[in-house]
C-alpha cells in the first residue's frame, strides 16, 4: 500500500501545470443532471509546463484550477521519463494507469529501482505534501488523474531540477 501511495504522489506532478488551464473542457456543474460520455480519442494534448521535457497533459472533464470542482485529466510521459523529487500544494489525487508503466517513491533523493514499476489498471492515491519522484518504464505511461480542484502546483526539492528555472536561465 505504501508503494502505491508513493507512486500516486509522484504522478500528481504530471498534472500540476498551468498548461491545462488554457484548454477548454466541460465543466462539472454543466453535467449535474445527465450522463456524459467523453471520447478520449480526440483529447487536446499539450506540453506540461513546469515538468521535464517529454510530459504532456490533456483535460478530460472539469476545471483543475477551480476550488471544489471535480476534474479528470490524462497525462503521459515517454519511455524512461523521469520527474525529480518534488511536492505539491494540493491535498490528494487519484491516478489510474491506462497504458505502460510508472514507478514512484517517496524521498528527496532520486533512487531508481524498476521493481516498483506498476502497469495498466493500477490505482494510486497520493498526498501532495510528501516529497516524491517518479519514472516511467520502457513503454512510457498514460495516466488518468482525478481530484477536487485546485489540483495545480509543483515545488521541486532542488530548484536546479525545475525546468521553469532552466528556461529562465537560458533567456
Amino acid at each position: 500500500m505504501k508503494r502505491a501511495t508513493m507512486l500516486a504522489t509522484c504522478i500528481g506532478a504530471m498534472i500540476s501545470t498551468g498548461a491545462l488551464a488554457q484548454v477548454p473542457v466541460p465543466a462539472a456543474q454543466d453535467h449535474d443532471h445527465h450522463q456524459m460520455v467523453i471520447d478520449v480519442t480526440s483529447l487536446n494534448w499539450v506540453d506540461a509546463v513546469g515538468l521535464p521535457k517529454g510530459a504532456e497533459a490533456a483535460p478530460v472533464f472539469g476545471d483543475i484550477k477551480k476550488p471544489g470542482e471535480l476534474y479528470v485529466i490524462r497525462t503521459r510521459g515517454g519511455p524512461y521519463w523521469k520527474l525529480p523529487p518534488h511536492t505539491h500544494p494540493f491535498k490528494f489525487q487519484i491516478f489510474t494507469v491506462i497504458e505502460g508503466s510508472v514507478a514512484m517513491r517517496a524521498g528527496t533523493k532520486f533512487e531508481q529501482d524498476d521493481k516498483y514499476l506498476v502497469g495498466p489498471g493500477s490505482v494510486l492515491i497520493h498526498p501532495g505534501d510528501v516529497p516524491h519522484y517518479l519514472w516511467t518504464g520502457p513503454q512510457g505511461v498514460v495516466l488518468q488523474i482525478m481530484g477536487i480542484g485546485p489540483g495545480v502546483g509543483i515545488d521541486y526539492v532542488n530548484p536546479a531540477d525545475d525546468p521553469r528555472n532552466q528556461a529562465n536561465a537560458s533567456k
